[in-house]
C-alpha cells in the first residue's frame, strides 16, 4: 500500500493564517465600503440665496422655498434671504412661492453660489365678499336681507383713513 503524502502541519498552518488574514482583511474593507455609502447617502446639502422683486429690486420677506414632492423647505427672512438644509439628492425642482407673486419653479443640478431668485409681481382679483348674518353663503340677488356690498371702488372713495373704518360704515 501507498502512503498518502500529507502537507506539513507548518505549511497547513501557514495556508490557515492566510486565508484568515484575508477574510478578516475582506471584512475590513466590506465595513468601510458600507460605511462610505451610508455617509454619502446621509449627506446634508446646504442651498442658500436670496428671493427679490423683479420690478423693484427690493428683498421679500417670508416667501415660501419647498422641494417639489417633499416637505422639506423653508422661508425668507426679513432680508429675503434663505439657506434650505436637505438630504435629498440633487437634482431637484425648487418651488418658490409668495402671496402677490407668481409662483416659480427652479431646478437645482449642482451646488455652488448663491441663488438669486426674481419674482414677478401677480396682481389677483377676487370675487365681491358678502357679509351677511346667514349660515350659508348665498348670492348678493338672492339674499332675503337688505346687503350693502363694498366693491374696490367704494373703498377708494370712501372717506374713512382705512379699509377697516370703511367696513364700521357698511349696513348690515
Amino acid at each position: 500500500m501507498r502512503k498518502e503524502k500529507r502537507p506539513s502541519s507548518s505549511f497547513a498552518l501557514s495556508l490557515q493564517k492566510k486565508a484568515v488574514a484575508y477574510a478578516a482583511w475582506l471584512l475590513l474593507f466590506s465595513l468601510f465600503a458600507f460605511n462610505g455609502l451610508q455617509a454619502q447617502e446621509n449627506t446634508i446639502i446646504e442651498i442658500s440665496g436670496q428671493v427679490i422683486d423683479q420690478q423693484k429690486r427690493e428683498p421679500i420677506p417670508d416667501v415660501s422655498i419647498q422641494i417639489k414632492g417633499s416637505v422639506n423647505g423653508t422661508i425668507t427672512n426679513s432680508t429675503g434671504s434663505f439657506v434650505l438644509r436637505t438630504k435629498q439628492k440633487l437634482p431637484f425642482t425648487l418651488v418658490i412661492s409668495s402671496v402677490g407673486f407668481q409662483q416659480q419653479e427652479l431646478e437645482v443640478k449642482s451646488l455652488g453660489s448663491k441663488l438669486q431668485i426674481e419674482l414677478v409681481t401677480q396682481t389677483v382679483l377676487g370675487n365681491e365678499v358678502v357679509v351677511t348674518a346667514s349660515r350659508v353663503a348665498e348670492n348678493i340677488l338672492k339674499s332675503p336681507v337688505a346687503i350693502e356690498k363694498l366693491d374696490i371702488r367704494a373703498i377708494r372713495e370712501t372717506p374713512a383713513p382705512s379699509f377697516y373704518d370703511a367696513l364700521e360704515n357698511v349696513k348690515g
